[in-house]
């Protein structure tokens, strides 16, 4: 399979234009327009969402919605302005959005002590070392005290992953991050939860193979049946360039750009296997379409491979191959192993 390497994209560009982040914060990487995150807050009896949004350097939104049986009990958005000249979050004005009654006072005070409390802790981490994961023990009253936080650098804004109660119960964790494409993009505001596959076939043992035979379709794609679609690309990096222009590595930049979602298409991240070191990164998500209400099941591999393989090369880059498959829920589930041992192959 691997043997036209046809598909070369040289990364050359930095990266820095237009990334921000939240007054006070250092991130590793910086948040772009348009980037956001939406988290499951299991404090609340319904299924409750809190997603975060940055439009520009000082401008945020905060929107609260809970949902039942597929439908939007509640859903209100406070649009913030930031003072961007101090170290702290610091309102300049806001706008609300929404029907909200006077029994809504309680969750427009939720959002802004959320935005507060989320930007004072991960100020306090700003001398902590990003590129693997920072997990911290706190109190936070409003998840249920003594809590255990983790900070990961893909999750933009103020970089939380999770937090769980001192008996390890999650009270919060980041189901999807995203950017907008575009103005007209309503990939935010019109998130309504999210929903995994339900899988029929119990999994069989690891030693299963489909019947059916990889077919070629182009150089670097392939089909198996109509139960998943396996792709190869190839890119090169001056990576001690990119990483002086950019402040992060290549390859923290694409665990951000792989883990986010785009359009209506949202990576589920609260079931993901996300693996990242220096010299590779392997994630294993769901997909869900809100338009169509479909799911699919994507492994993704990227790594360094040998310059020896190209017919030119430079020294002065790395090259990497970056594997994909996408499958049907149900095929993936009953043949993983197989899948997994497909996309690593050397």
């Amino acid at each position: 399979m691997l043997k036209k390497l046809s598909m070369l994209i040289l990364i050359l560009a930095s990266l820095c234009t237009g990334l921000f982040a939240v007054p006070g914060i250092n991130p590793l990487v910086p948040d772009a327009s348009g980037q956001y995150v939406y988290y499951r807050d299991y404090s609340f009896m319904d299924e409750t969402y809190i997603g975060i949004l940055r439009y520009d350097e000082g401008t945020y939104a905060l929107r609260f919605c809970s949902c039942k049986n597929d439908k939007l009990l509640k859903d209100i958005t406070i649009y913030v302005t930031m003072n961007t000249s101090v170290d702290y979050v610091d309102l300049t004005g806001e706008r609300i959005s929404g029907t909200v009654g006077t029994d809504d006072v309680e969750i427009l005070n939720y959002l802004h002590d959320f935005l507060y409390e989320f930007a004072s802790r991960r100020k306090k981490q700003n001398s902590k070392d990003f590129s693997d994961s920072v997990i911290v023990y706190d109190d936070y009253p409003q998840f249920g005290g003594s809590v255990r936080i983790e900070y990961d650098f893909y999750i933009p804004i103020f970089n939380i992953a999770e937090i769980q109660a001192e008996d390890g119960t999650c009270r919060l964790e980041a189901v999807c991050t995203g950017i907008l494409t575009s103005n007209n993009d309503k990939a935010f505001s019109e998130f309504k939860g999210i929903k995994h596959a339900d899988i029929s076939e119990v999994r069989v043992s690891s030693d299963d193979i489909p019947a059916e035979e990889w077919i070629q379709q182009d150089n670097n794609l392939w089909t198996l049946g109509d139960n998943a679609i396996y792709a190869t690309n190839y890119l090169a990096c001056d990576e001690a360039d990119f990483l002086a222009k950019n402040g992060f590595s290549f390859l923290q930049y694409y665990a951000c750009t792989f883990l986010s979602s785009t359009d209506y298409y949202y990576v589920l991240l609260d079931d993901a296997d996300i693996l990242i070191d220096t010299d590779s990164l392997f994630f294993a998500y769901e997909t869900f379409d809100l338009e169509t209400g479909a799911n699919q099941k994507t492994m993704k591999h990227f790594s360094k491979i040998d310059s020896s393989l190209f017919e030119e090369s430079d020294e002065k880059y790395t090259y990497y191959m970056l594997s994909e498959i996408i499958a049907e829920p149900d095929f993936y589930s009953e043949y993983e192993d197989y899948l997994l041992s497909v996309i690593t192959a050397e």
